[in-house]
C-alpha cells in the first residue's frame, strides 16, 4: 500500500516505471505511453503474486482515523497487506490538540500510526524531511556525508526515531 500525501500518483508511478525499467533493461524507457507504463508496472507486481495500492490523499484530511479505515477497507476486500509506505507521514493530520505543540503531535502520529501497522504484520516505510543543514552538509563535498547526520538535521525534530526502527 502505497499513499502519498505530497505527489500525485501519476509522478509516483512514473517514477517507479523509470527505476524498475531502467534497472531491468539498462534503458531509460521514457517515450512510452501511459498505457504501456501502466501495464508494465502491473505485470510486474503480478509476476511476482503482488497487487501494487497507490493512493494519493490530501495531507491535511488524512490522519491516523483515516488511515485505519484505509486500511481495513482494503483488508475487507480480501488483500493482505505485506507493506504500507506513506510518503511524507510529517504532512499527515495530526491531532487537533495543539496545547502540545507540533513535536508531541508529531510523535503522538508516529506512535499511532506505526503500532497499528505493525500489529498487522505489516512493514512501515517512510521518509522524514532533512533541513536546510543538511542539504547545506550534502553539498559541503564530506565523504560519507549520510553518517553526519543526525537529529539536528530532521526536520520537525526527533519523534520518528523514538517509535522508528529505521529512518531512511
Amino acid at each position: 500500500l502505497f499513499i502519498s500525501l505530497e505527489n500525485e500518483a501519476s509522478d509516483n508511478l512514473m517514477s517507479m516505471y523509470r527505476s524498475v525499467y531502467e534497472s531491468l533493461t539498462q534503458s531509460s524507457g521514457l517515450d512510452r505511453p501511459d498505457e504501456e507504463v501502466i501495464e508494465f508496472i502491473y505485470e510486474y507486481f503480478n509476476r511476482r503474486g503482488w497487487v501494487l495500492l497507490m493512493e494519493r490523499r490530501v495531507g491535511s484530511e488524512f490522519g491516523y482515523e483515516e488511515l485505519r479505515a484505509l486500511y481495513e477497507d482494503y483488508t475487507k476486500q480480501g488483500y493482505r497487506i505485506l507493506t504500507t509506505i506513506i510518503d511524507y507521514m510529517n504532512k499527515m493530520k495530526k491531532n487537533d490538540n495543539n496545547r502540545d505543540g507540533n513535536y508531541l503531535a508529531l510523535e503522538s502520529l508516529y506512535e499511532n500510526v506505526v503500532n497499528y501497522i505493525t500489529s498487522k504484520g505489516c512493514t512501515f516505510i517512510t521518509a522524514h524531511q532533512l533541513t536546510t543543514d543538511a542539504s547545506k552538509l550534502a553539498s559541503s563535498g564530506v565523504n560519507n556525508v549520510v553518517r553526519k547526520f543526525n537529529f539536528e538535521h530532521l526536520e520537525h525534530g526527533k519523534a520518528p526515531f523514538k517509535v522508528c526502527d529505521v529512518i531512511i
